[in-house]
């Protein structure tokens, strides 16, 4: 039998483009948190999920040729084309909440800021744990994955992953040296990768960052740099609909 050249080209693309870069992302999301960069954490954490919902389409061959950074539309596009697919409501929950996550680098400068709660770094992890398991080719085992309860996954996945190893298992694993100080930021207060972390504690629970104008003053800093730079639709919408 002659190989599926067309699979074997497009589950390869998924696996490099999408789910290795969404390892290291993860990574670098949770290296960013431990250093205290936190809204960069929120920002890499968008991307992380972006990047793996991305994957899981390709991996099942689901059309997605428009540009786009929406979790929501690529949530949508997994539950409506992937049968198997199901994640919890903790997880779903937590994607409503960062979705437009990459508009925080313009928006606390122009809406007035932003905050969020500390524990969304648990909550970031178990999302991995809950959405990349169908993010590979092996489309038999994601069914079976996606039949186990909840508590029997986190259980497999702090004892010795779900079955497969990329590049996130060999960075767990950490027997190759190059991968030590990414090893440590990956199981750093890890609940759902960590095999030695039963429970964790964070320290002051929200954070927040402004944008050094008065609520009055806003509007006309957007009527000042609106013509000059590039702002996302939702801070558009936000003053146009404010100026009617």
């Amino acid at each position: 039998m002659s190989a599926n050249y067309p699979d074997i080209f497009r589950n390869n693309v998924a696996s490099r483009m999408f789910r290795d870069v969404a390892d290291m992302d993860y990574v670098s999301a949770r290296t960013l948190f431990r250093n205290d960069c936190l809204d960069e954490f929120l920002i890499f954490s968008q991307q992380v999920l972006e990047k793996y919902l991305k994957g899981i389409l390709l991996f099942n061959k689901v059309k997605n040729v428009k540009s786009t950074h929406s979790l929501s539309r690529l949530l949508r596009l997994c539950d409506a084309n992937v049968d198997h697919f199901k994640i919890s409501d903790q997880t779903r929950d937590f994607i409503d909440k960062i979705d437009g996550a990459e508009a925080l680098r313009y928006a606390p400068y122009i809406l007035g800021g932003f905050s969020a709660d500390r524990d969304y770094l648990l909550k970031l992890d178990y999302a991995v744990m809950d959405i990349r398991r169908y993010c590979h080719a092996d489309l038999k085992l994601a069914v079976g994955l996606s039949k186990i309860s909840e508590e029997d996954l986190l259980k497999y996945n702090k004892d010795v992953g779900v079955s497969f190893v990329y590049l996130l298992e060999k960075i767990r694993i950490g027997k190759d040296k190059k991968y030590k100080k990414f090893r440590e930021n990956l199981l750093w207060k890890n609940l759902c990768f960590s095999k030695n972390i039963k429970s964790i504690q964070f320290q002051n629970g929200w954070w927040a960052k402004g944008s050094g104008f008065n609520p009055e003053e806003l509007s006309e800093v957007y009527k000042a740099v609106r013509e000059y730079i590039f702002i996302p639709k939702e801070v558009k919408d936000y003053f146009e609909k404010n100026e009617k």
